[in-house]
């Protein structure tokens, strides 16, 4: 073996197709110094037994989708660039619906996919078996089929990205594991100076870690949180069967937990089971290349069993080949991706929930951008590292969660789902209470959240939960109308909380703010928060304690982008500060209606947006008037008993509510949140909020946010309602004016007060919009394959 550098830029560990895309797209964007380290051969780990599907239909993200689509025509192009085929075949691809829910699931990402450019069309069962002759088309209601999908052999799109990669004067090295990561420079300061492998030690700037099934244990090694766990999955493969073809489309049947495909001559017959079994937790081993696992007939024949009930013929073909193999899966299934929060210059692309061959080329490219410019070229926050927590990164929680992530590749994605595994590990100080009120719950961040109080048991034990109102929609209405008509409590303890002192702080947060910071004693402000390309990091209502003490109140899946965002800072500018973290130290709750003014009349007395000292019974609290609530601390242990004389002792007790009452309530305040109603690349002109920034101090991201300004705007954040109640909107519907496209709604609710749906939605115009634009349009929203009236409206209230 030749004696690998001493040093390169950029050294990327990991040589499945993930890290020859990188490799690949470094060296397109012009970076030579880049050296790709493979601990075995390329694509040895788990990219070789992929199925090779390269689809773009089902996600009703964005981002997936324009990774998929990008990855599409690399595929086909890549032959021409390296010579070397990937094996793309543009055979088509078609996704069963046979229930209800999924045609409603369906027809929504239809309309979605097709207004990002992909092209699908709702074909008949007829048709299905025209194009998929041995399907068995019982009980189908429809087909959904994408003529440009296809298919790539694994190995081959692998081997053409090296290549590709190489052309470009990357040096990849296979049979040389990397055994560390060098790092220099301690706590925020910490950053990537080098690895280390069997064969010495190479200096660099930049490491990307796209080890696949071994990331996860590489990176914990290191300090570094990064929650993804293998899983097993099977696939089998029949003997030859006569008249099917090579360019037969891919077929897809979630509803049978099965996909299928020609595989030479015969099929190839996915399984994707609901809840799987997590493989190795305790660590992969090193030695395991294009190897497999012994598979659990006893757990998987039920899956087969269902899976040939739509293709039945393979119930009676010889099985050439029965696979199982480890697929990498993360908490919410979706990839992490990102600058590591522990380690500068760590960057990581692994946790691909079984799109890794099918996303591979966006990833890479996105990847690439991030790592030479700071930035990509698409809004990628939702796969961002940051937003995982350390109890996610446990061996239990890895492997109660990960199969039930593989399970939900395939489960409807219904709007009212919350995971089942891994649950009650953040629990709020009125947990015990809440139960004892018939609390139903969901997930946040790992919290317990009270989704609903239910007046009636449920049904059944596992009743449906579709596209319309679910079961428990009345009591979802008792509680808004509550809060509508007196006074309502929300817990929102599962809020995070941290504290800011140090003799610089306020000069510290002022610099960072785009907004002006509270300065005096109790005072509180919404601030904002964005980094050097004038992208949000965070929005975090801040409480002034004192002159040089603060508390920061943010969502808890900004926890670590906010705490990241201002420990570094303040170690670049050599500024003592301290961040505490008292997140679930003290609950928080909310305070809403008409008559709240009657239940602390105190609180109306003080200036709006100040800290001040109130009691509930024995217990002394801290409460803030906001715009349109209060919000109330009191410290963790002496919660219960505060809440239990609000609720059962104060003559005017307020109506306990749940997340979907309080979610509509809070969007039809105009109250929003970033990363759900505000993407991080929103301008501050966009969504209305220009006048709460401060132009006249400098802040980061200055700059690059006058620079995007543009007035009046393209783009604005608006309301859309429609005049029936139903269909119900959840986010992703098309907004069209005069039958053009022109928005999609980011975040669906409802308003019981005039019962009729309504959502928020980012307007995109040709020209600058202006009320005269906004009132000379017919308004439709495209929900699924039916389009509804609709009005909208500018919004005008703020984040406060």
């Amino acid at each position: 073996m030749r004696p690998i550098p001493s040093q390169a830029r950029v050294v990327i560990i990991g040589g499945g197709i993930v890290g020859c895309s990188v490799a690949y797209h470094l060296g397109l964007l012009g970076e030579r110094e880049v050296l790709l380290f493979e601990r075995d051969r390329l694509a040895s780990g788990t990219s070789w037994h992929s199925a090779g599907l390269v689809v773009t239909f089902g996600s009703m993200s964005a981002l997936s989708i324009e990774l998929r689509k990008y990855t599409r025509e690399l595929y086909a192009r890549l032959e021409a660039e390296t010579g070397h085929s990937t094996g793309w075949k543009r055979v088509g691809f078609i996704e069963l619906a046979s229930d209800d829910e999924r045609l409603d699931e369906y027809r929504r990402a239809q309309a979605f996919a097709q207004n990002l450019g992909v092209e699908v069309h709702e074909i008949s069962p007829t048709e299905v078996k025209r194009l998929f002759p041995l399907a068995n088309v019982q009980g189908v209601r429809a087909g959904f089929y994408v003529p440009d999908d296809g298919r790539v052999d694994p190995l081959n799109a692998t081997w053409a990205l090296a290549e590709g990669a190489r052309r470009l004067g990357v040096n990849i090295i296979e049979g040389v594991p990397v055994r560390a990561i060098l790092t220099q420079g301690k706590g925020s300061r910490r950053a990537v100076c080098g690895v280390r492998t069997d064969h010495g030690e190479v200096l660099c700037e930049y490491v990307v870690l796209c080890a696949g099934v071994w990331s996860q244990a590489l990176a914990a090694r290191h300090g570094v949180l990064l929650p993804s766990q293998a899983v097993e999955h099977v696939y089998l493969v029949t003997d030859r069967i006569e008249g099917i073809g090579p360019n037969w489309p891919i077929l897809e049947d979630p509803g049978l937990c099965g996909y299928y495909r020609e595989e030479s001559g015969g099929l190839l017959i996915g399984l994707f089971e609901l809840n799987g079994k997590a493989w190795k937790a305790d660590g992969i081993p090193e030695d395991f290349s294009f190897g497999e696992i012994a598979a659990d007939w006893d757990r998987v024949l039920p899956y087969f069993a269902k899976a040939i009930e739509r293709v039945p013929i393979a119930a009676h073909i010889g099985i050439r080949k029965f696979f199982c193999g480890p697929e990498s899966f993360t908490p919410d299934l979706r990839p992490i991706l990102g600058e590591s929060p522990e380690i500068r210059g760590l960057f990581v692309a692994t946790g691909m929930n079984s799109i890794g061959v099918l996303s591979a080329g966006g990833i890479g490219k996105l990847t690439a951008e991030w790592l030479l410019y700071g930035s990509s070229s698409l809004e990628a926050s939702h796969f961002h590292i940051e937003r995982f927590q350390p109890f996610q990164n446990t061996r239990a929680f890895r492997e109660a969660r990960a199969p039930e992530s593989l399970g939900l590749v395939f489960e409807c994605h219904h709007p009212f789902h919350s995971m089942k595994s891994a649950r009650g590990i953040r629990r709020s100080p009125l947990h015990t209470l809440w139960a004892t009120q018939n609390a139903r719950w969901i997930e946040k961040a790992g919290w317990e959240v009270v989704e609903v109080f239910l007046t009636l048991p449920p049904p059944s034990p596992s009743p449906p939960l579709g596209f319309g109102p679910p079961w428990f929609w009345s009591d979802v209405r008792r509680e808004f109308e509550a809060a509508l008509a007196k006074s309502a409590l929300f817990d929102l303890s599962f809020l995070s909380l941290f504290e800011l002192r140090g003799p610089n702080a306020s000069t510290f947060l002022d610099r960072l703010a785009a907004s002006p910071i509270p300065r005096h004693l109790g005072e509180a402000k919404n601030a904002f928060l964005f980094n050097d390309f004038g992208h949000w990091v965070a929005d975090p209502l801040i409480i002034c304690l004192d002159e040089n003490r603060f508390w920061l109140l943010t969502s808890p899946f900004l926890h670590r982008r906010l705490a990241t965002h201002l420990l570094r800072h303040a170690s670049d500018q050599s500024i003592s500060v301290e961040l505490i973290d008292h997140t679930g130290a003290f609950c928080i709750f909310a305070l809403l209606g008409p008559s709240t003014h009657l239940v602390f009349p105190e609180a109306f007395t003080q200036a709006p947006f100040s800290l001040f000292e109130i009691e509930l019974g024995f217990v002394p609290a801290q409460a803030l008037h906001l715009s349109h609530h209060l919000l109330i601390f009191t410290k963790a242990p002496e919660a219960l008993c505060a809440c239990e004389w609000l609720l059962h002792q104060h003559p005017l007790a307020p109506t306990p509510i749940g997340f979907h009452a309080w979610s509509g309530l809070r969007l039809r305040n105009g109250l929003f949140a970033l990363g759900e109603e505000v993407s991080e690349r929103d301008h501050p002109v966009e969504i209305g909020l220009a006048s709460l920034i401060d132009w006249e101090k400098p802040f980061v991201g200055k700059a690059s946010l006058c620079n995007q300004h543009t007035s009046p705007p393209r783009r604005i954040l608006a309301w859309v309602e429609t005049e029936s109640p139903l269909p119900l909107i959840f986010g992703g519907e098309i907004l069209l004016r005069n039958g053009e496209r022109c928005g999609i709604v980011r975040k669906g609710s409802y308003d019981f007060s005039s019962d009729h749906p309504f959502g928020v939605v980012m307007l995109e115009a040709k020209q600058p919009i202006d009320a005269d634009w906004l009132q000379g349009g017919e308004w439709e929203l495209q929900v699924g394959s039916s389009k509804v009236k609709a009005k909208v409206h500018q919004i005008t209230k703020s984040l406060q």
